[in-house]
């Protein structure tokens, strides 16, 4: 009988809060009616804040892995690079395959430490990931957002193309700043900026993917 992988939540505490967690709760609360696993809210908001009342009121990097075998907290002293710009590279020989993918983010990360290693090589901060059709989906870590040259709306992978639904994504399409779109490669060579985003880092302008350059600009919320 197969393993089921463990359900992740990576989340940013600013000192007084973990920001966005009505959002992180809810992705946990859908990963475990997915898989069947025996915990609840209560129980995963104790655990987490009894961590981090044993810690500091720093910023940190909040880790809950959630298994069969129990939640596990760890903390890590982080501070948010507001001011980064990330390059992007493509990713050669990895596709992600919408059929199969959940939405949720677990331990099962084969395809996205094998993205991260490309990175390193290409001497980019991460790489673009395509699904079986050819549309780009997402990052190692990050979810993308693009600018359409046109009309100035913000667009995401829909979750259908295969993506982590991720928790900042979350909440841009819940707040209406994002829509939903199919990212076709051709649209990347025409877009008017592009952004990364996840629930740790914020969300981070974009000035190269690939050999395409495009123009610094903050996030326009």
């Amino acid at each position: 009988m197969k393993q089921i992988p463990a359900l992740v939540e990576t989340m940013y505490w600013d000192g007084h809060t973990i920001v966005l967690w009505p959002y992180h709760l809810r992705r946990l609360q859908k990963g475990i009616i997915h898989y069947g696993l025996d915990a609840d809210e209560d129980m995963i908001r104790e655990l987490i804040m009894h961590r981090i009342q044993q810690g500091t009121n720093m910023p940190q990097k909040v880790r809950l892995e959630l298994s069969e075998a129990g939640a596990e907290v760890t903390l890590s002293a982080f501070t948010r690079e507001v001011d980064r710009v990330v390059r992007l590279g493509i990713a050669t020989d990895l596709v992600i395959s919408s059929p199969l993918a959940t939405g949720l983010k677990t331990t099962d990360r084969g395809i996205y430490v094998q993205a991260q290693a490309q990175a390193v090589q290409q001497h980019s901060d991460d790489v673009l990931i395509p699904n079986e059709k050819g549309h780009w989906v997402e990052t190692a870590i990050y979810n993308i957002i693009w600018q359409d040259p046109d009309t100035d709306v913000l667009f995401t992978p829909t979750e259908r193309e295969g993506c982590i639904a991720g928790v900042m994504r979350a909440y841009l399409l819940e707040k209406d700043y994002i829509r939903e779109a199919v990212l076709y490669p051709e649209i990347l060579q025409t877009a008017k900026a592009v952004w990364v985003c996840n629930a740790l880092r914020g969300i981070l302008p974009v000035s190269r993917v690939g050999i395409q350059e495009y123009i610094i600009q903050n996030f326009p919320i």
